[in-house]
């Protein structure tokens, strides 16, 4: 089975520069088209056309064919795996959260039920250890799993160090301290106020916004001139 690695919610200089962890936020099971498949499904829509009786029947057999892969391969996961909500008997103490459609959402033709062409797992340990854990166990299983039809998406997030961006805050502010600096396209200063942050727009005198560490480092840590400046301290 064909796995994919989705990094577009993480912040590549925060993982770096130890700031964030990395760490998984869920499974999706969906359908995996090569160039060729697409190309030739493609060729059947412009020979049938989109609004064809044809074309609508090739989409609901594809669907079908996609939800009875799924819900093997869900299946086939929980055979190692808590996956809660997927049996009901499993809701609590689980390594992964099922999810999936409705048909009468999907359909449109008063049918209900579990639409498993598109399924998410999501990973809700709350140690992020045995969430990684989970994940590594996942992606071997998935990865001998034997379909062509589907692909497994594991979709990264990232979490807080919170002792580290206390330290690269409080640097950051001693690099700035007392000169004026843009916070997206508001120019101010940063101060200290009531054991935090604040942010005081220029020529402002009653008005301030409080700035958490790691909205600081956010803000500021991935800019090249105070990345150096830091490496200097």
């Amino acid at each position: 089975m064909r796995i994919h690695e989705d990094n577009s919610y993480i912040n590549n200089k925060l993982i770096a520069g130890g700031l964030m962890r990395k760490i998984p936020h869920s499974i999706r099971l969906d359908v995996g088209y090569t160039e060729e498949q697409k190309a030739a499904n493609r060729a059947y829509a412009e020979k049938v056309g989109l609004n064809s009786q044809e074309w609508k029947d090739s989409c609901e057999e594809a669907r079908q064919r996609q939800a009875e892969e799924n819900q093997k391969i869900v299946e086939y996961l929980s055979e190692h795996l808590t996956v809660g909500a997927f049996r009901m008997e499993n809701l609590d103490d689980c390594d992964l959260w099922f999810w999936c459609n409705d048909l009468y959402n999907t359909r449109h033709d008063g049918r209900s039920g579990r639409d498993y062409s598109y399924v998410t797992l999501s990973f809700v340990r709350d140690d992020a250890e045995q969430n990684l854990e989970n994940c590594r166990r996942a992606m071997e299983l998935l990865a001998v799993y034997p379909c062509d039809l589907m692909q497994a998406t594991i979709q990264w997030s990232q979490e807080e160090r919170k002792e580290n961006t206390t330290r690269v805050a409080e640097k950051i502010f001693q690099t700035y301290a007392g000169r004026f600096v843009k916070l997206g396209n508001t120019e101010g200063k940063i101060e200290k106020w009531d054991n935090g942050y604040i942010f005081k727009k220029k020529y402002s005198k009653k008005y301030a916004y409080r700035l958490t560490p790691l909205e600081i480092c956010r803000s500021f840590y991935c800019q090249d001139e105070v990345a150096a400046a830091l490496a200097a301290m």
